[in-house]
């Protein structure tokens, strides 16, 4: 029970309060005394209110009359700040969320019009939600990443009000920029620039979504955030035409490797690839590509040097059954394949986020390959798949949102 609830609660949404007389007022006097407006105050929510929305304001606005303050607790009887305006008619809590199924009261002190003090109270019950709104992020914090990093956003469970909970999402940077984000499904958005971000920067991603209403009774409660550096822009370009990987730091070629892409039953896709993982081995198996392992295509290989460049099981990496063919003829089942020291080399150099370019291959990005939809979808259908409007872009050094 709270503290302040030890007097019966006193129903005050629209609840006047009578100014004082004595008995022994009577003639002019009395007149005079009845004349004054009693003192009204309005509480939201209102009094003995139930299943309150989580972002709910709280407030008390009160007439013929001045507040002096307002003790506001929790149902651990801890108390919530509050502010009073400059003339005492309103007064509101300094809160972002209300707690879930949680009961909340309140004691208004006021004085009247005559200068009659005065207390009533209140209490309301916050809703209970179907399920909290929780969510992964990337990069993680602390993260160096590469110009083509989106951010990313999977939620574990469906946002199908996604304005309100976009809304809370921040994005600042230490460069000026224009970025959006773009929702793929109910459970993931992304975040990107229009270009690449800029080498060098620093990134804030802000999920405030503490007493967001997401949707079929699914409520935000947490505020998580992450904090990120954009490092050195690697743009690498596998060439189907000259069979090559030409590797670039900050606009500068620092490598051009001999390569071996999809040969013409199994190209490589076209398009923007991002580095969405490594590691110094894999086994790769025909089967879980639809190709039987002991069908004329198919393989079950260890490999080496593996750089993931597309979810669809798309690498850069080491083969040295095909180095006679690198630099020559397109061979592979879609990875693009280096020798053995290239592969170690470029495994070494690359970071997740970095492009790997594909061209010259006549196959076009997948559409149900997320990650091939962060830079080979035109800008105009990246804001389209936003829940803001968009007519207006951010100006330059504004905060992204």
């Amino acid at each position: 029970m709270l503290s302040l609830l030890v007097a019966a609660g006193v129903g005050v949404a629209g609840w006047q309060l009578a100014p004082s007389s004595s008995s022994a007022d009577h003639g002019p006097e009395r007149e005079s005394t009845r004349a004054v407006a009693a003192a009204q105050v309005t509480v939201q929510p209102a009094d003995n209110a139930t299943n309150v929305p989580l972002d709910q304001r709280v407030q008390v606005v009160v007439t013929n009359g001045r507040i002096v303050d307002v003790e506001f607790r929790d149902g651990q009887g801890n108390p919530v700040p509050g502010s009073v305006v400059a003339d005492g008619s309103l007064w509101y809590a300094e809160v972002n969320a209300l707690v879930p199924a949680s009961h909340y009261g309140m004691g208004v002190h006021l004085v009247d019009s005559r200068g009659h003090a005065q207390t009533a109270l209140s209490t309301f019950a916050t809703a209970a939600p179907k399920a909290h709104l929780s969510w992964e992020m990337t990069p993680g914090d602390g993260d160096v990443v590469g110009v083509g990093q989106p951010v990313i956003l999977k939620f574990r469970q469906p946002v199908t009000n996604k304005r309100a909970v976009e809304q809370r999402l921040k994005v600042e940077t230490s460069r000026p920029l224009t970025g959006a984000w773009h929702w793929f499904s109910d459970k993931e958005v992304h975040f990107r620039p229009q270009q690449y971000w800029p080498p060098n920067t620093k990134v804030q991603v802000i999920a405030d979504l503490a007493g967001v209403d997401a949707g079929n009774g699914v409520w935000g409660t947490e505020q998580h955030s992450t904090t990120f550096t954009i490092g050195d822009a690697h743009i690498s370009t596998a060439d189907a035409n000259t069979h090559t990987l030409t590797v670039t730091s900050n606009g500068r070629v620092v490598n051009v490797f001999p390569a071996s892409l999809g040969r013409e039953k199994y190209p490589t896709m076209n398009g923007s690839h991002l580095v969405l993982g490594k590691q110094q081995s894999v086994v790769m198996d025909s089967a879980t590509n639809g190709i039987p392992r002991n069908s004329p295509d198919g393989y079950y290989e260890t490999v080496f040097w593996d750089v993931q460049i597309s979810i669809g099981g798309e690498y850069v990496h080491a083969a040295p059954w095909s180095v006679g063919q690198q630099g020559r003829t397109n061979v592979s089942h879609g990875c693009v394949n280096l020798s053995p020291d290239s592969a170690t080399w470029f495994f070494n150099f690359t970071q997740r986020g970095d492009v790997v370019n594909v061209v010259n291959t006549g196959r076009a990005p997948e559409l149900g390959d997320i990650a091939m939809m962060d830079w080979n979808m035109p800008w105009g259908y990246w804001l389209a798949g936003s829940a803001m409007d968009h007519s207006a872009a951010p100006s330059a050094g504004s905060t992204l949102r």
